[in-house]
This record gives C-alpha cells, sequence and structure tokens, in this order.
C-alpha cells in the first residue's frame, strides 16, 4: 500500500515510539533524559590482618549512575569517623568510614575477629552490600610477666618464670650470660615458660637469665634476670658410735680419704703414687705427704671423653704404668682402650676405640682390644698389655700402633716357646723385674711366666692349671690368683694372690715364698687383706698394695710389716663399748625411746642397740650373728612410744616385734619365717619382707610392707589392715587406699596428722592420711637425681630413713646420692647433710657420708645417722 494512503492513528498525531517514552517518565522509569543505574560491587574488600597498635586499610570498589556513595559497617554497626568508644574494637580509631577506604587505627587486641562490610548506595535501589570479611588482629612477643632475679643456696634448684603474650604464641627459648648480660647463649631444650638450674653451684652464681620470645612478628627479650648462689655452710660431722670406714670417692690426707675397688697402683719417680680407683672410674694421686685427690675423671661417672681432670671420663680402669717422661698410663678396661695422662692432667686416648671389642693389630684408632688388665713397659721402653680375654701380650708403640707379642687371639692355652707358638690362658698382672726381665702373672693357668724381648715365654714358677698355695721352686710351687706383680730387690717379684688373700714373692731362680698370709680374708681391726690387686715398687725394698675389697692403699715393708697409706677399710662387728670402740655390721633403722636413748636396727649382725648420752652401746636384743625365727633376722627398722615399747620391723622373720619396755620380745604381727599380705588378727596376718615401721599416740603401728608394695596399719588389739596400697602391685599412682600403687616403700614417720613414706623405687616421698589418702609431695615417680627445690621439682635417688622435727620438717636418708635431705610440710627439698655424688664418710666441717640409711632428730639442728658400720652426729648450720 502506498505510505501516503495509511489510515491516520486513533488516539492523535503523535508516535507511539514517542507516547511509550513519555508514559514511562511519567510513571518514574527514567529522569525525563538523564537516566540511574543501581550500584554494584566491582571490588570486594579482602580479609586482613594487623597488628595490635597499628593500623589496617578496607578497600571496596563499586559502579553505579550516578557514582555511588559508601559506608562501612563493623559487626553490623556502621561506622563513623573518629574513635570508637563501644563494641569489640573500643579505642580504635576510624578515618574514612563514608569513603571506599575506611581505615582502622590503634587497633586493640579485642578487635581480633572484628567484620567488615560495605555499603554502596546512589539513589537507585537496590543499594549494594559487599561481602562481609574478618578482621584478624594479632600481635608482636610481649612479655606479660618477666623473670625474677634469685637468690638460692647451693645446691637448691633455681627456677625462672616468663609469661609471654602474642599472635600467634610466640615459642620461648631461655638464655644464659656469664658476663653480665653481654653474650648470650641458648640453653638446649629450654624452651617452657619455666627454667630449673635443678642443682645451682658456685659457678652459677651472677649468671643473667631472660627469655626470647619468637613468632611470625619478631622477636622480644625480657629483662635479664640475676642469679645469685650462696654457698652453704655444710653440716659438721663427729663419730657417735662404731666405724666408718669403707668404699667412697673423698679426698684428704691418709685415712679421711676413701677409694671404691682400686685395681691398681703406680709410683713415679718423685714418689708420687697413682691410683686406678676402679669403680670410681678414676684416676687418683697420693703425694709423698699422703694427701690424695683426683687427677682425672668424675666419681661415679663413667665415660670415655677425653679432656682436662675432671673432664675426661674413664670405665672401670684396672692397670697404671708411668713413661719416662712422666706421663701415666691407663688401661681403661670398660672402654677397651689405652689412656694416657699427661702431668698437667690431660687426658687423650692412645689405641683403641671406646665400646669396640676385637685383636686386631694396626694404626692406634684401628687397633682393638678385648680386655686390657695389666700395663708394664719393657727394657726397651716398649708399653706391653696384658690383653686378657684376647689371651695375648700386645705392644703398642710411642704412635700408638699396636702389633702382638705373645700369644694368639682367642687360643687360649700354656705352651711355652716362641712368640708363634707360644699360648697364655688370661694373662693378668705385668711387672719389669730389676734385672729388667718382664714377667706375666698367666691367672687362667695359675704360673708365672719369663716374657722374652720377641715374646718368646718360659714358665718361672707353678703348673699350668694347678692353683695352690705351697711355696717351693719352679714347679714344685703352687700359686694362686696373681692380680698384682711388682719389682723386688736382686730380680726378685712381689706377687699379690686375690684368692688366698696373700702377698708372696718369687726369686729370679723361680723360689717362692709367702711373706704375708691372712688365713681369713676380711676387714677385721687387724690389717687383713681382701682381694689385694695391683702391686708397686715403693723405692726402698718395699711394695704399695692397692687392697680392693678393702677400698684402701697398704704399704707393705721387706719384712712384710703391713700398713695403711690411705683410705679406711669397714671394720663390722657386734662389740659392745663406748664410740670408736663399738662394733655395727650395716645398721639402718633409727629412733629414739622414751627416756631420749638412740636405738639402731643393727640389721646384719640381727640386734637391736642402744647408744647412751654418753656414746656407750649396749644390745637390747637379738643374738649377733645369730638369725632365726625365735630371734631377730635382718632388723631394718625400730620405732618407739611414749610407754617405753619399741617396735621392729624384722625382715627377714616378716613380722612385726614389740620390744616391751622390760625388756622382752615377742611378735606383734605375723608369723616368724611365713611371707604373705593377709589382714586380719594378729596372728593370722602375713606381712612380706617389711622395712619400716611407725608408731601414733593412739598406739597404731605403721608397717611399710615393702614386699607387698603396701602400708599396714596394726591397731591396739593387734587386728591389721591394709591402709593404702595393693599387695604385689607397684606403681606411682596416688588415689585413696586400694588405688594408691607404691614402689618398694622402705621408711616411715609420722607428722601427728599423716604417715609420710619414703618410697624407695618410685624416688618418691608420698603423704598418707588416716583414711588412706595418697598423694606424693616431693620427687617424681622413676626419675632419680639430687635437685632441691620445691615438690616435683626435687628429685632422689634412693630415700632410705625418716625422720620429723619439732617444726614439722622431715629429714631423708637418700642413701643413693649420699646425702640427708631436708623437706619442710610445704614439700621444699634442700640438701643439708652430704654433696651428691660425693661418697664415702669424712668426719668434720663439710661433713660427707656413705649411703646413709637411717637418720633421727636429737634435738633442734642434731641429727643421727646411720652410714657405713656407724653412727655419726650432724651439727646443721
Amino acid at each position: 500500500m502506498d505510505a501516503r494512503k495509511r489510515p491516520s492513528r486513533p488516539w492523535g498525531g503523535a508516535p507511539a515510539s514517542l507516547l511509550l517514552c513519555a508514559a514511562l517518565a511519567a510513571c518514574g522509569g527514567g529522569d525525563g533524559g538523564n537516566s540511574g543505574v543501581a550500584p554494584q560491587i566491582t571490588t570486594q574488600p579482602l580479609a586482613l590482618t594487623g597488628l595490635v597498635g597499628e593500623s589496617v586499610q578496607f578497600s571496596v570498589a563499586a559502579s553505579g549512575t550516578p557514582a555511588p556513595a559508601f559506608a562501612w559497617l563493623l559487626d553490623g554497626t556502621t561506622l563513623a569517623d573518629g574513635a570508637l568508644a563501644a563494641g569489640r574494637c573500643a579505642g580504635a580509631t576510624v578515618s574514612g568510614a563514608a569513603t571506599a577506604t575506611v581505615t582502622l587505627a590503634a587497633l586493640p587486641q579485642a578487635c581480633d575477629g572484628a567484620t567488615l562490610r560495605a555499603r554502596a548506595s546512589n539513589g537507585s535501589t537496590p543499594d549494594a552490600l559487599s561481602n562481609e570479611v574478618t578482621l584478624t588482629v594479632q600481635s608482636r612477643p610481649q612479655v606479660l610477666t618477666a623473670p625474677a632475679d634469685l637468690r638460692v643456696a647451693a645446691p637448691a634448684a633455681a627456677s625462672f618464670s616468663v609469661q609471654a603474650g602474642g599472635r600467634p604464641a610466640p615459642t620461648i627459648q631461655w638464655q644464659v650470660s656469664t658476663d653480665a648480660g653481654e653474650h648470650w647463649s641458648d640453653v638446649p631444650g629450654a624452651t617452657a615458660t619455666q627454667y630449673t638450674i635443678e642443682a645451682t653451684s658456685a659457678a652459677d652464681n651472677g649468671k643473667r637469665v631472660r627469655a626470647m620470645l619468637s613468632n611470625v612478628h619478631g622477636s622480644t627479650a625480657s629483662n635479664a634476670a640475676q642469679l645469685t648462689v650462696d654457698a652453704i655452710t655444710p653440716a659438721t660431722l663427729t663419730l657417735v658410735a662404731g666405724n666408718l670406714g669403707g668404699p667412697g670417692s673423698v679426698d684428704g690426707s691418709g685415712a679421711a680419704a676413701r677409694f671404691y675397688e682400686p685395681a691398681a697402683v703406680a709410683r713415679d719417680a718423685a714418689g708420687i703414687v697413682y691410683v686406678a680407683d676402679t669403680r670410681n672410674h678414676t684416676i687418683r694421686r697420693i703425694t709423698p705427704e699422703g694427701a690424695v685427690d683426683t687427677l682425672a675423671g668424675a666419681a661415679g661417672d663413667r665415660g670415655s671423653s677425653d679432656g682436662i681432670g675432671a673432664a675426661a671420663r674413664f670405665d672401670n680402669p684396672m692397670a697404671l704404668a708411668v713413661d719416662a717422661a712422666g706421663n701415666i698410663v691407663v688401661a681403661d678396661t670398660g672402654n677397651r682402650t689405652i689412656r694416657r695422662i699427661t702431668p698437667d692432667g690431660t687426658v687423650s686416648t692412645v689405641a683403641g676405640a671406646a665400646g669396640q671389642s676385637g685383636s686386631a693389630d694396626g694404626a692406634a684408632a684401628q687397633a682393638r682390644f678385648a680386655s686390657p688388665v695389666a700395663l708394664a713397659f719393657d727394657a726397651a721402653g716398649r708399653l706391653v698389655v696384658a690383653d686378657a680375654d684376647n689371651c695375648t701380650l700386645r705392644l703398642v708403640g710411642a704412635d700408638g700402633a699396636v702389633s702382638t707379642l705373645s700369644g694368639a687371639a682367642g687360643d687360649c692355652g700354656s705352651a711355652d716357646g716362641p712368640a708363634a707358638g707360644a699360648r697364655l690362658s688370661f694373662p693378668g698382672a705385668l711387672a719389669l723385674a730389676s734385672d729388667g726381665v718382664l714377667y706375666v702373672a698367666d691367672r687362667g693357668n695359675a704360673t708365672l711366666r719369663r716374657v722374652a724381648a720377641d715374646g718368646a715365654l718360659t714358665t718361672l714358677a707353678g703348673v699350668a692349671g694347678e692353683p695352690g698355695t705351697t711355696d717351693g721352686n719352679g714347679s714344685a710351687a703352687r700359686l694362686g690368683d696373681v692380680a698384682g706383680l711388682a719389682a723386688g730387690a736382686g730380680g726378685s717379684l712381689w706377687l699379690s694372690e686375690a684368692q688366698n688373700g696373700t702377698l708372696r714373692r718369687c726369686t729370679a731362680a723361680g723360689d717362692v715364698s709367702t711373706v704375708v698370709d691372712y688365713p681369713a680374708l676380711g676387714s677385721g681391726d687387724a690389717p687383713r687383706f681382701n682381694r689385694p690387686g695391683g702391686l708397686a715398687a715403693d723405692g726402698s725394698g718395699g711394695v704399695l698394695l692397692a687392697d680392693s675389697g678393702n677400698h684402701v692403699l697398704r704399704t707393705v715393708t721387706p719384712g712384710g710389716v703391713v700398713g695403711t697409706l690411705a683410705g679406711a677399710a669397714a671394720l663390722s662387728g657386734s662389740s659392745d663399748g663406748a664410740g670408736a670402740a663399738a662394733r655395727f655390721y650395716a645398721p639402718r633403722g633409727l629412733a629414739l625411746d622414751a627416756a631420749g636413748r638412740l636405738l639402731v636396727a643393727d640389721t646384719q649382725n640381727h640386734t637391736v642397740r642402744r647408744i647412751a648420752a654418753d656414746g656407750s652401746v649396749s644390745t637390747v636384743a637379738g643374738s649377733a650373728g645369730s638369725p632365726g625365727t625365735a630371734q631377730l633376722n635382718a632388723p631394718a627398722a625400730v620405732a618407739a612410744d611414749a610407754a617405753g615399747n619399741v617396735y621392729v620391723a624384722d625382715v627377714g622373720n616378716h613380722v612385726i616385734r614389740k620390744i616391751s619396755a622390760a625388756g622382752a620380745m615377742s611378735v606383734l604381727a605375723g608369723k616368724p619365717g611365713v611371707s604373705g599380705s593377709a589382714d586380719g588378727p594378729a596372728d593370722a596376718a602375713r606381712f612380706f619382707v617389711p622395712y619400716g615401721v611407725a608408731v601414733d599416740g593412739a598406739g597404731n603401728v605403721y608397717v611399710a610392707d615393702t614386699g607387698n608394695q603396701t602400708v599396714r596399719r596394726i591397731a591396739p588389739d593387734g587386728t591389721v589392715s591394709t591402709l593404702a596400697g595393693s599387695a604385689r602391685a607397684a606403681g606411682s599412682a596416688d588415689g585413696a587406699g586400694a588405688a594408691a600403687r607404691f614402689n618398694g616403700p622402705s621408711a616411715l614417720a609420722f607428722d601427728g596428722s599423716r604417715l609420710w613414706v619414703a618410697d624407695r623405687n618410685g624416688r618418691t616421698l608420698r603423704q598418707v592420711t588416716l583414711d588412706g589418702s595418697v598423694s606424693t609431695l616431693a620427687g617424681r615417680a622413676g626419675e632419680a637425681g639430687s635437685s632441691d627445690g620445691p615438690g616435683t621439682l626435687a628429685r632422689f635417688a634412693a630415700p632410705e630413713g625418716l625422720a620429723f622435727d619439732a617444726a614439722g620438717n622431715a629429714y631423708v636418708a637418700d642413701s643413693g646420692n649420699g646425702t640427708v635431705r631436708r623437706v619442710t610440710p610445704g614439700g621444699v627439698v634442700s640438701t643439708v647433710v652430704g654433696t651428691p655424688g660425693r661418697s664415702g664418710v669424712r668426719l668434720g666441717a663439710d661433713g660427707r657420708l656413705a649411703e646413709p640409711m637411717g637418720v633421727a632428730v636429737l634435738g633442734p639442728g642434731r641429727l643421727a645417722i646411720a652410714t657405713a658400720n656407724g653412727i655419726v652426729r650432724a651439727e646443721l648450720p
């Protein structure tokens, strides 16, 4: 159709499209030519992490027409510029709250976890909301509570603590400075909030201690706390009764010194004597004046370290020799090495490798020994080693190179002849006679052999495989277990025989004679040998002898007169008498009777003894040397009541005995010779090696039933019940009654309301209430040590005896440490007598103890202690 002929619009002349636009505008669909667009978020804000006290910025972007305005919401509340007065972020300041970028400054830690989002609006609907994001607030490490300066008395523990803040939680590393804070070093493993120096010494005095706190935001050091260590005034010891000789490790002069099974002795050109103190793992030195000190090693601490003096370690050294330069050569038997000590105490390893057994010859560290037990320099100055378990004699050159001189490794025998065919059986002592001939004690064959320079062997005395004590010439003589050899006059030799307890002489022609013969080995008041060991010529025709079993060094004149150079033998016996005239045999438990006299459980004498105020000793009950069910059998503990009755833990008989004030002894509970764990009436009850006993004011008797791992109660009517623990169930659990566990309860003491228990094998001090509730007061189960300090920070080695003073302090005989410890009612432990690791009795100021087994309080600041074969009095500072 022709457009010019279209029909006209019924609504008028305006085009339909224009009319539609007008209608839309009238309805609000436009602005009459400037149309709007609702906002949309084009860039979302990001979750951010900020630091306390610092600021963060959140940003957003949005589109829309007209350009949108912004508002920020914190935890759903619209923000305004300025300081926030409320909410989790109170204290922070806000800027840019109405812009696309908001800043939160001075962030508090409480703002951690706050949420933010932005709203965009421009008058068009709907408004746009961003995603909600979280603010994480972290912080650099902060010291909330700093370590404080400490002052302690050695050897008390010193504990420093720090409270750390920071997000994330910082790590802790304790550091120590020994130069007033100039330089710091990390303490290995000290990464907890508390750092403890378990046993302080004078070397710790003046130390600075600090904690270094670190996280991803940096490190912060605490202040430096200063440690002051006061040396404590040691207790003074005096003898009450008995004898105090025996093993130990005490430096001193003559009889004040202590050794522990010394095996060898050597003497240098200046007259200084050196001792292989075998069980102490040390090398000792004795001056010509008789003063004893420790040249190298640390008593009781075996090892293989080289070093100077106490820094070095040995393992059961058994032989010594002195070279031409004055160096001491050591057969370090337990380490299977040869060591050298220079005159200044520097220790080095000459040949062998610690802990590696073998028979290989070769250069120094490549060579191997099985059991080097004896040393000597031959006429050519070569070092000869008796390698017992290899059945060989070895040579060690100046450079440490090792070769075999005689015998064949692992092929033991008794053949004489050239080196290649010669055989030995567990060769022992070596000595170079004054005529330049080398001899070896062939212990396995019970013969004395001559060693030629080329290793050829000739038997001088004895017959292989026929030990004995017969004197005579050559094969007519019989030898025992020869443990020591030394040169005598005219090419002769001194021989010590360990099992026979004799000292003999053999001439160069093979004539054997006995010089000193003790028919009974032991340690009685008259000198007797007990496993005599190494010998050394004394320079005047006599010898020095390591009397191993008696723990002393002896002198023997050419005529056979025996004296003691250093140390003191353990003298046991059962004699009554006053003070040093009395004899005990392994006394343990102590207690005061109703009259204030000291009672002693004289364990190996099977008696109960009493010591009066003047030191006189008498026997109360039992028969020395005669244990039996009708007598006492290894009594271990005593207790007394106010009526004068004495109660005895009769270990070997498994019973508790009662000795009346009149001296009559009866069985209080149990059946002699019959063990068990039954409760019930006295005669039906059973115990198993009870080691401890205590009595309360109401007449109840308490028993440490050691073998049963329980604590028992005997009522005044004789009825026996189990107060705590479960029969034969060892452990360390605290708890009520049968739920509790003990591990070797060995001693008891009653403080008036609670029973204290020395839990020996658990190495703890326990408390038992009268209803049977058990708790641990001090020490930590199964952890041996000597640390002083509060509660579970303290350590015991073997708590044995217990006693209380009037102030409620407990005293513990810690036999494994050789000390007596004081424990306050609050559980703070300190060492008041003895020095840990320094065993052996020493009287006087700075007194020392040897395995103290019992303790009793004599009065304020005065203790009686059972140690060695005697009783000492300790005057506390």
